[in-house]
């Protein structure tokens, strides 16, 4: 693009499943952007490994920043209530429950801190 835009905002779901290959792999995509990445997490890149690789990845699924005037304030925007823990649930099986949304297990998505959002 010419010019450039001064960033680009990913809004989630980067990956499917959460896999690291996926999350991986869209990290590499990513990389190839000219203009500096702001990205937001989704359910499905966080709810395999609560969040581990994306972090690892990304950093914190929080910021804030000012860019011309503006003030931008990204959200951890799919905290959930642990509803595996007592199901004894695998991290594959809790993932794709969140990744089925409408299932009848979780609650809505909340906005704010959840267990290892860092």
């Amino acid at each position: 693009m010419d010019p450039q835009p001064d960033f680009v905002f990913y809004g989630g779901d980067l990956a499917q499943l959460g896999q690291p290959k996926e999350l991986d792999l869209g990290a590499q995509v990513l990389r190839n952007l000219k203009a500096p990445l702001k990205i937001m997490v989704g359910e499905h890149d966080w709810y395999l490994d609560m969040g581990e690789k994306w972090r690892a990845l990304f950093g914190k699924p929080t910021e804030s920043w000012d860019h011309k005037g503006i003030h931008f304030v990204k959200l951890m925007s799919v905290v959930e209530e642990d509803f595996w823990t007592a199901r004894k649930m695998s991290p594959m099986d809790r993932m794709k429950t969140v990744a089925g949304l409408d299932n009848g297990v979780q609650k809505p998505f909340t906005v704010g801190r959840s267990r290892g959002s860092g």
